[in-house]
């Protein structure tokens, strides 16, 4: 069952952008990025909610890049989310 997603970024200010971009969706925020995913910088957004398409929109609505999004289950397995569901 999903627990998550987690956004990964290329620098901190990606992150960062991508937090004040989301700032009005509820379930979100910056945490450190995971031991058992490797990404450009040590910072991830954290989503608890079910609308990850709507999270995606807002981020390139707002011209903010990404690199991957993840999907983490209760029982801790990550999923790499398919590109051609947001790209």
């Amino acid at each position: 069952m999903l627990s998550y997603y987690l956004f990964t970024f290329e620098s901190s200010n990606k992150a960062m952008a991508a937090k004040t971009a989301t700032k009005n969706i509820e379930d979100m925020r910056i945490i450190p990025l995971i031991p058992e995913i490797s990404a450009g910088c040590g910072l991830a957004l954290k989503y608890s909610g079910r609308e990850l398409e709507e999270v995606v929109k807002v981020l390139k609505n707002k011209n903010v890049e990404f690199e991957e999004v993840y999907s983490v289950g209760e029982d801790r397995v990550i999923e790499r989310v398919r590109d051609d569901l947001f790209r």
